[in-house]
Parts: structure tokens; sequence; C-alpha cells
């Protein structure tokens, strides 16, 4: 269950290219300073301002008197000019962050911000018309420490009394925020409504993380982890990768390559703390029985074989095979695979499925097939798998009755 959002706040909740900028560059011109000279002094305070060791105020008569142009007047002028387009940010805001703020909190969840700042701007966010949204405001400057330090977004959980799997971290990726907080187990989102091919963002957007496009994507996000807490809901990137960690190279692979153009085949999940295995029950007489395989390897195969010949390759000596028999006889066959454990978006997932499912032709559609993978379902969650992989499946609608879900498509060409 999602209890709580925690934001970065540049380029996420506001902006610094919307409205008049004053940055290095432009404090030196207006202090007669070289560039050159000013320019080295500004960033080598950096740190030192963000955790606190500086404020603005000091760095910047530091600076005025080492090239021996300090007065009162330009130093206020200087210090004025930054405050005020640190002010102006919260008056070019994207229209959908009040009514983000204001959705989430109708929705119950707790509001964080984490935010690597200076002394000027710890004060502008203070006064600002979003400051009253937040329930844990975590400023680096007042903190003394910034991102992606982990001791920034564990101070921030702390006083949000909640656990990395119940926030959602929503930043634009700077400072490596997105990989910090993904490492701490946060579910993580990248905000990218304000990130712009060309400008002079440092952050830019990576494709292992999911992608909101608008903040109100933020409010319906949370609300589908919230309501998918426990079931199978992985976002598609997530899947991607998890596609691509089990199955390397895929589309590259010549039997692939030799599919027909209109073919498309799912890839399907099922989060085994969610499977029900009440939800399919079918009655069999004594003739229909059930049971990992333990006779002669060539009598299986013979059965594989009945089904799709290329398929006898997969089934070595060592692998499990859980099969369905009628009246002793194997009529129905699946591998029960352990295909990895994998760490996906700071989440750490054991992966295992029936794979190479088949049944004799003249033994389907008599529901000795779909039990078969049920147990071999309940199987792999008594054995502590998260979750449950369908790879290659033609037969979506079939493993849905079993509660597998279609995470991703795909063609010869690729994902779909």
């Amino acid at each position: 269950m999602i209890k709580a959002v925690i934001f970065d706040m540049y380029e996420t909740l506001i902006t610094l290219l919307a409205g008049p900028m004053y940055f290095g560059a432009h404090m030196a011109a207006d202090a007669g300073i070289e560039k050159e000279k000013f320019m080295p002094m500004w960033n080598a305070a950096e740190d030192d301002r963000s955790v606190g060791k500086r404020t603005l105020e000091d760095t910047v008569e530091w600076i005025l008197k080492e090239n021996n142009c300090y007065t009162k007047e330009l130093f206020t002028t200087l210090i004025q000019k930054r405050k005020d387009s640190r002010k102006a940010c919260f008056e070019h805001l994207h229209p959908e962050i009040i009514p983000m703020l204001d959705a989430l909190k109708k929705n119950g969840l707790k509001i964080g911000l984490i935010s690597n700042c200076f002394s000027e701007e710890a004060e502008v966010i203070r006064e600002s018309i979003l400051f009253p949204y937040f329930d844990a405001p975590c400023l680096s400057y007042e903190m003394k420490v910034q991102k992606p330090d982990e001791a920034i977004f564990l101070g921030c959980m702390k006083a949000l009394e909640v656990t990395p799997q119940e926030c959602l971290y929503v930043g634009d990726g700077g400072s490596f925020e997105l990989e910090a907080a993904s490492k701490i187990g946060m579910n993580v989102l990248q905000a990218a409504w304000y990130l712009k091919e060309g400008s002079r963002q440092p952050a830019k957007r990576k494709p292992e993380f999911t992608q909101a496009e608008s903040p109100m994507e933020v409010v319906e996000h949370s609300e589908r982890l919230s309501a998918n807490f426990g079931g199978t809901f992985m976002e598609k990137q997530d899947a991607i990768t998890l596609f691509n960690y089990i199955h390397p190279n895929f589309f590259e692979r010549e039997y692939i390559q030799n599919l027909d153009e209109d073919e498309v085949f799912d890839e399907m999940l099922l989060r085994l703390d969610a499977f029900d295995a009440d939800k399919y029950d079918k009655a069999f007489n004594d003739s229909v029985t059930f049971g990992f395989f333990e006779g002669d390897r060539a009598e299986l195969l013979k059965a594989v074989e009945q089904v799709k010949e290329g398929w006898v390759n997969y089934f070595g000596e060592e692998d499990r095979v859980l099969c369905g028999y009628f009246d002793g006889k194997v009529v129905s066959f699946c591998l029960v695979e352990n295909m990895g454990t994998y760490t996906i978006n700071g989440q750490t997932m054991k992966v295992g499925g029936p794979g190479c499912v088949g049944t004799l032709p003249e033994y389907r559609d008599k529901g000795i097939g779909l039990m078969m993978v049920k147990k071999a379902t309940q199987i792999l969650k008594d054995e502590g798998y998260d979750y449950s992989y369908i790879h290659f499946t033609g037969v979506a609608q079939w493993y849905a009755k079993l509660g597998y879900e279609t995470v991703l498509k795909w063609s010869k060409n690729g994902i779909v």
C-alpha cells in the first residue's frame, strides 16, 4: 500500500528555466568579474552551500572581496536578484502541480520533499505556495546532507513514518536520486514534464525508470500501485527489463526471425502472494492424477514430441517436469522452472514459471492441462517464488483463468 509520495523540488515541482534565470554567470556579469574568475569560486562553494556550511551571503561576500569589488550596494543587488529569481519559479508552475498535490492529499497520502538546495532556496521554499503541502520537508541545507546520500531519504521516510515499499519517489533524475531511491527499495517515477530536449536541464530521460509525462500521472500511478498492491501489476518498462533479463537477445534468435509478420504473442505474470488456487477448480475421476515425472524418460519425450517436436531439447535430465496422467499415461506436461532472482526498480523478485506447457491433442479441453498449470503455480508459491512467468504464449485467455495477466505483447520485430 502506498502511504506517501516524496518529491524532488527543482525540475519536478518547479523549474528554474521558465522564469527569469539568475545563475553564477549572470552574477559574474553584474559584478563585473570575468566569468573565468567568478565561476571556479562559485562552483567550489556549491557542496558547502548545499549542506549548510556556507550561506549565499557568505559566498557572495567572499567572491566580491577576493576580486576587490565589494560594495554594500553591489552585494545587496546580487543577493536580492538571486532570491527574486528563485521566488519567480513558483509563479511558473506546471498547471497540474497544485491539482496533483490536492488529489494526493484527498487520497489520504502523506507528501514529503527531498531537495538539494542552498540557503536562499530553503528560505524561498518555506515561504512558497507549495510548502503547506509537505508533511516532511527535507532540505539539504537544513539537514546537512544531500542527495544521493541515502541518509536524506531515510530521514524523510522516518519523518513520514513509512517504509520504502510504502513510498513513491518522484524526481526528474538529477543527482542520481532515482537510482538512490530505487536502491533503498522505494517505488520510483521519473518526472518528465519539465524535461525538454536541448534545454540546460542536466537530467535526461532514463529509460530504466517509468516516466510520467504530466503531474496528474503521479496520482494515477500512486492509485494503481495501491490498487494492485499484492497483485500482478508491473509497469511496462519494468516488464521489459525483466523480459530482457530472462531472455537476453531474444529477438536476434533465428526461430523468432522466422515467425510470420502478423503473429503476436504474450508474456504473462502472476504475483504469487495474490494467487488464489480456489479460483479454478475441477473435479476428476480417479483416472486423472498429477505429479512430478519419475518414470522412463523416453515416455515423457514421446509425449512432448507428439505436442511439439522442437520442445524435446528443452527437457533435460535434471529438469523438473510436472505431468497430468490418465490411467498412468502422460497426457499433459510442463517444466517447473527457476528463472532467476532479479532486482528491478529497487524490488528484488524471485521468478519461476511453467514452461513448455502441452497436452496431447486427444486429451485437450478436459481441464487437465489447466489443472496441471494451477498445481505448478501453487508449487512455485509454496517454494517462495514471488512471480510466476508465462513466456511466449498465444493462449493468454487460457492462463488468465488462473489470474495470469499480460504484461507485454511482442512480434518478431520486437515489443508491441
